[in-house]
């Protein structure tokens, strides 16, 4: 199997910025229903079934630029965080970064891979963990992104504690309508 390395990483204040604003934004998306959030959980030893929120896009106005942020957060029945994608657009920067997010307890040194249904297969390593879980940045290619509006699923692989591969298929079928239109007012 063949991967495409990610070639952007952890860039300075800003990106720390957009990191930490990303994270807030993902777990604020879950509805007034949905209020009781956990602390990212460590990967279970059975599957777990998910609870997937609408993609859902949030901008944020800067000094010069429109930073926006088009995410989708997995959660269990309970309604703790648990796996999260988001494509960060920062207005004046021409390239997008897409971040997903797993629970604490991941391989480091294995990175994580994605693809979008069974084709664009990348490979990236975790950037950092943080109390929320681990994420890794992926280069968001024009391909990528074409992939994101006409695929069926994200799919995000990881190695858990246990050594075992372990898949999430994050469903893509709102991620267009997200991504065309207007963001969500805050």
């Amino acid at each position: 199997m063949r991967f495409a390395t990610a070639k952007r990483g952890w860039q300075g204040p800003r990106a720390a910025g957009i990191a930490f604003v990303g994270f807030v934004l993902i777990l604020a998306w879950q509805s007034a229903a949905d209020t009781i959030i956990g602390p990212w959980m460590q990967f279970p030893a059975r599957p777990l079934h998910l609870v997937f929120s609408p993609w859902t896009k949030v901008c944020q106005d800067q000094e010069r630029d429109k930073t926006c942020f088009i995410g989708k957060n997995g959660r269990t029945d309970s309604g703790t965080s648990f796996v999260a994608a988001v494509l960060i657009d920062a207005g004046g920067d021409p390239e997008k970064t897409l971040r997903v997010t797993l629970p604490l307890g991941v391989r480091l040194g294995e990175g994580t891979w994605i693809s979008v249904d069974q084709s664009l297969r990348m490979k990236a390593p975790f950037v950092a963990c943080v109390a929320l879980g681990c994420f890794a940045d992926y280069a968001a290619t024009s391909e990528l992104i074409v992939g994101l509006l006409e695929g069926k699923d994200l799919v995000i692989h990881a190695v858990n504690g246990n050594g075992q591969v372990d898949t999430f298929a994050l469903p893509l079928l709102d991620f267009s309508k997200a991504y065309d239109g207007p963001p969500t007012e805050q």
